[in-house]
């Protein structure tokens, strides 16, 4: 069921974030009957399971000390991560910590999947709903915050269960921050040199922008200045014309003498217009060389307050902003030339971090090592910097890859992704178009599902109304681009050898704790993806055939229920 919006206004979506934690506790925000009961039992539910893996567990609780361990359960989207993880919480007395990009943001529930606080059982839950939707946030963020949630649950005597997806920031988290090149001179030169050219490129635009406006100004002026005075000049003509019709000796003489008078002020008429046309263009390029003079001095006053400023600190961007040229102070805002100076970033080929620093506004000590790092790397985005893998871990860490056969899992994609639509995803993408956050531009509004609710939702608005075809087409390629995230997942996990792959399709939870409890137990972890990690011809063929059927919105009352509630919320924004 789709909710309704009462408000369409940012101050009710800064409200609707403020209440969003008390609407989780109530268990009731987004409603989800049919991915409760298939995904995520409900307490009774569970407690009706009779694990056999007690002795597994009381083996785990009785190996011997050594580092502390951390436990990581991930896998693909729609696997039973989050499910599994809530459960072996529960045998260990263990706490979770998300390792999801989206979860940490507030109010975008349904999108993430986030497990509601009544769903919770109780277990302690990091790092979810710690920032608003427009904030940024990146692996050296997990890092940081993941590592520290994960030492204050070690020193409490508990277990730290970390679950969810993202590759990149696991990556960081067990092995640490990929080392950065130390800073030189001639790099944070070169860092300066890149952002001063892109500024004076931009200012040259403007410049040369402003001359022609201000040239075809004066030239319009001089045409229309014109045309009167040639029209009385073909007046004049007519007349002499006109008079040429009389017979008489006297009247020719007197025609004779008017056409000489008449010649006259023609030929004084045209060099009248000749002179004034003259002085136009004269007028015109002073008007110009005034324009560029103002520019000028502009400039200079606005490099001179820069200067000041930096030295004092006043203008809030701190000494280590690069010094615009005159023409760039004169030419472009700040705003303008801090995204001049990110679009560098996006140019040197490190569009994710682009994305994420373009929101720290006037942090140019940060936005200038990025640069530097890029200058030193040849560009290779910092995802892409290698971390350290041969020097001992700090933790004992047993890492778990959960998989499913690959139709499975994608049948499980297809229908998670209407149920999404259908309980509330169009209702947070529309909020976070009510925050000024555009498809693509954000942590947020990159993420798969929001980034296509968010054009979709933008569409509509603009149109006032969507179609069924539009609705289901948007489920199919939000279902697309999770299943080219699932490739992705197996790829990264298949070549990290400290990653356990193990099987849950086709099985109970009890049998997959079991399993988990028992590599638990053992002294040392042993990785490694087996067979689990290559598709088999007969599967890959199937995928290749692979086709999504829908279920919830392959009915008319479900596509209409969803497009009225869009209709409604076109005519609210109006």
């Amino acid at each position: 069921m789709l909710r309704m919006l009462s408000h369409h206004t940012a101050h009710t979506a800064a409200h609707r974030l403020s209440s969003s934690a008390a609407a989780a506790a109530a268990g009731s925000r987004f409603p989800r009957p049919m991915h409760g009961q298939q995904h995520k039992p409900h307490r009774q539910q569970q407690q009706q399971h009779a694990f056999s893996s007690s002795s597994s567990s009381a083996a785990w609780q009785a190996a011997p000390p050594g580092r502390p361990k951390v436990i990581i359960i991930t896998g693909p989207t729609a696997v039973g991560k989050t499910k599994l993880g809530l459960e072996l919480a529960k045998r260990l007395n263990g706490e979770i910590i998300s390792a999801d990009s989206v979860q940490v943001y507030k109010g975008l529930d349904v999108g993430s999947d986030k497990l509601p606080l009544a769903q919770r059982e109780g277990i302690p839950h990091h790092l979810i709903d710690i920032l608003q939707p427009d904030a940024e946030f990146s692996a050296g963020d997990f890092h940081h915050l993941g590592r520290k949630a994960a030492a204050d649950i070690i020193q409490r005597g508990k277990t730290p269960i970390v679950v969810g997806g993202t590759g990149f920031y696991l990556r960081w988290f067990i092995y640490g921050k990929a080392a950065t090149p130390p800073s030189n001179p001639e790099a944070a030169a070169k860092a300066r040199d890149l952002i001063q050219q892109a500024w004076d490129g931009a200012a040259a635009a403007a410049e040369q922008q402003t001359v022609v406006a201000v040239a075809a100004k004066y030239l319009q002026a001089g045409q229309q200045q014109q045309e009167p005075d040639q029209q009385l000049s073909a007046q004049q003509h007519s007349s002499v014309q006109q008079q040429q019709h009389h017979g008489s000796q006297q009247q020719q003489q007197q025609q004779q003498q008017q056409q000489q008078q008449e010649g006259s002020q023609l030929s004084a008429a045209q060099s009248a217009v000749g002179l004034q046309q003259q002085a136009l263009q004269g007028e015109a390029a002073a008007a110009v060389a005034s324009a560029l003079q103002e520019s000028s001095s502009l400039a200079s006053t606005a490099v001179a307050a820069a200067a000041a400023a930096a030295a004092t600190g006043a203008t809030g961007l701190g000494p280590a902003q690069p010094t615009p040229s005159a023409a760039a102070a004169a030419a472009l805002s700040d705003e303008q030339r801090w995204d001049l100076a990110v679009d560098v970033v996006q140019q040197l080929g490190d569009s994710a971090t682009a994305g994420r620093i373009r929101g720290e506004r006037n942090n140019w000590y940060r936005l200038q090592r990025v640069l530097q790092i890029l200058v030193q790397n040849g560009g290779k985005p910092l995802s892409e910097m290698d971390v350290d893998i041969t020097k001992p871990l700090d933790y004992d860490f047993r890492c778990f890859f959960l998989t499913r056969p690959r139709v499975e899992l994608y049948d499980r994609i297809a229908y998670r992704v209407e149920e999404m639509v259908a309980g509330g995803l169009l209702d947070e993408a529309l909020l976070l178009l009510q925050l000024g956050l555009a498809p693509n531009s954000h942590v947020a509004t990159k993420a798969i599902g929001y980034r296509q609710a968010c054009e979709f939702m933008q569409n509509a608005l603009a149109a006032g109304t969507a179609t069924p075809q539009q609705l289901r087409q948007l489920i199919l390629d939000i279902a697309t681009a999770s299943r080219n995230l699932v490739k992705n997942q197996t790829t990264w996990f298949r070549d990290d050898d400290l990653f356990r792959w193990l099987e849950v399709g086709g099985r109970s939870t009890e049998d997959v704790l079991s399993e988990l409890l028992a590599e638990l137990a053992k002294p040392q972890h042993e990785g490694g993806c087996g067979d689990s990690g290559r598709l088999d011809k007969a599967t890959q063929k199937a995928l290749q055939q692979y086709v999504p059927s829908l279920k919830l919105f392959s009915n008319e009352g479900r596509c209409e229920e969803a497009l009225a509630w869009v209709r409604q919320a076109a005519q609210q924004q109006q």
